[in-house]
């Protein structure tokens, strides 16, 4: 029987991977990282390229003017001397408290198995279930086998798949395949172990404009420049209402979402232009600039 090493809480640093393009998101990120786990134990660093914004219990790792996601990756975690992190994208916002000892609980699963790396959330369970710190296997040949979803990577795995000239979804895509080698040690776990917004809050560059009353009540206000509107906008939020309708009922009204959706059925367009005019209406009304 594998014996468990005993579990160390600087075994685990917490790594928020940016880079300067979105420090704009960055105010929104930590206050809901403080609000929701204003109690992690573990180390908490940001890693970007040139702009330090000095948060009080974060340490910024900056790589330089280069400003290639692998580059960038690569650079900041080697500077981390904990053997795991707490992968994380500077959108992914928290939605609900961290419970720290489902967290420690992952890690210590996945220590034991001699793992790689275990995705936190899995994006099929939409709820917590009653052990959700159980990990199943990820195998390879697995699509995104090498999510950068939220997850604890062994670091030194992390590092040995990432390629300085790749993009993010070069390595979700081209890393899941070189991950293949690996046999063993890549894992999901069952339940949702960090309540954040799956998939995150940018899109294309710019914050989805759903997002936009749950980061003021943080206390945050990026500026209109980086939000996400017009047919952009549009596209993505006629998928979710044909999709996903409980994403935007805490800002739109249910009877918006069942016409949009009835005129989805007749002509793609019309129900695209009938939100449209209503979201512009919402938020002149309420005094927000878009």
């Amino acid at each position: 029987m594998r014996r468990e090493r005993e579990l160390r809480m600087d075994q685990l640093a917490v790594y928020v991977n940016s880079c300067d393009k979105y420090s704009w998101i960055w105010d929104a990120f930590f206050k809901s990282f403080k609000k929701y786990w204003p109690d992690c134990p573990y180390d908490l660093f940001l890693g970007s390229n040139e702009i330090d914004p000095e948060i009080d219990k974060v340490t910024t790792l900056l790589s330089g003017h280069d400003s290639r996601w692998g580059f960038t990756t690569r650079t900041n975690l080697e500077r981390i001397k904990a053997e795991y992190v707490l992968f994380m994208q500077e959108d992914y916002l928290l939605r609900e408290p961290v419970r720290t000892h489902i967290i420690e609980k992952v890690q210590q699963n996945l220590i034991s198995g001699d793992g790689h790396c275990v995705r936190l959330n899995d994006s099929f369970m939409k709820k917590y279930v009653k052990s959700p710190d159980q990990i199943v296997v990820n195998p390879p040949g697995t699509p995104f086998r090498t999510s950068l979803q939220a997850s604890i990577w062994k670091r030194s795995t992390l590092l040995k798949l990432i390629r300085d000239e790749e993009t993010p979804w070069d390595f979700e895509v081209k890393g899941s395949r070189r991950s293949d080698q690996i046999e063993s040690g890549f894992y999901i776990s069952r339940g949702r172990c960090l309540p954040y917004y799956f998939g995150g809050a940018v899109n294309q560059g710019r914050l989805m404009l759903n997002f936009y009353p749950e980061i003021k009540k943080l206390g945050a206000e990026p500026a209109s420049e980086h939000f996400m509107l017009n047919r952009q906008f549009m596209d993505q939020f006629m998928w979710y209402v044909i999709f996903d309708k409980i994403t935007f009922q805490s800002i739109l009204p249910k009877h918006w979402i069942r016409k949009a959706e009835s005129m989805c059925k007749d002509k793609f367009e019309r129900g695209k232009n009938f939100i449209s005019a209503k979201l512009a209406s919402y938020y002149i009304n309420k005094g927000d600039s878009i």
